[in-house]
């Protein structure tokens, strides 16, 4: 498994970004895991750890300053596929 955090300022702000190519979020889940306690693991158990609401807290800040967030799924020849998360930081 491959993670790269990457942080690169422009316009006065920094985009944070976290390239994971771990275990594949379903499509149809990637809107939801900004969610508060949403799993993509539907038996709610914590033998994937975690307990979902790590990036809600992320959504939550994002929003009070007005900065974008996101997630897009990125598929690159070096480092296969994966979830590109990112939000800015004023």
């Amino acid at each position: 498994m491959v993670i790269e955090v990457k942080m690169v300022q422009k316009d006065g702000k920094v985009r944070v970004s976290v390239f994971n190519t771990g275990n594949p979020i379903p499509e149809a889940d990637a809107p939801h895991i900004w969610d508060k306690f949403y799993k993509v693991d539907k038996a709610h158990t914590r033998e994937y750890g975690g307990n979902g609401i790590g990036l809600s807290i992320v959504k939550a800040i994002m929003k009070s300053f007005n900065q974008e967030y996101g997630v897009k799924r990125i598929m690159t020849m070096e480092l296969n596929s994966g979830l590109n998360l990112m939000y800015n930081k004023p």
